[in-house]
């Protein structure tokens, strides 16, 4: 994913939600991002663990729960020697279950030829 001039924050936040937040939410995009997820308040004071704690991870890395993040999305490093930038081109929106019987798509929907 791209970085978004390059304020870190918003491009995390747009890219784990698949481009829909795109504005802050009381002035966080880490905010508006948990909102997205359905959190409705942090954890000991903190969106970012709020967002962690959702995602299962049950503890910091190295004491960083930004770095505990990155890791979540594959990161063994820093990006440009940053963590938060490792976890905001990393992070991809959460990946839903298919559902029989719940799916609104419907099948044979396709309407151009396949080779």
């Amino acid at each position: 994913m791209s970085v978004i001039n390059l304020n870190l924050w918003q491009t995390w936040a747009y890219n784990a939600s698949g481009g829909v937040v795109t504005t802050p939410s009381n002035g966080s995009f880490v905010q508006a991002l948990a909102e997205w997820y359905g959190l409705t308040e942090p954890s000991n004071d903190s969106w970012i663990q709020a967002i962690a704690e959702y995602l299962a991870i049950t503890a910091p890395s190295n004491d960083s729960w930004i770095q505990a993040l990155a890791e979540y999305y594959g990161a063994t490093a820093p990006i440009n020697g940053s963590w938060l930038w490792a976890l905001a081109t990393l992070a991809t929106p959460p990946v839903s279950a298919f559902d029989w019987d719940t799916n609104t798509i419907l099948w044979e929907a396709e309407s151009r030829t396949w080779n």
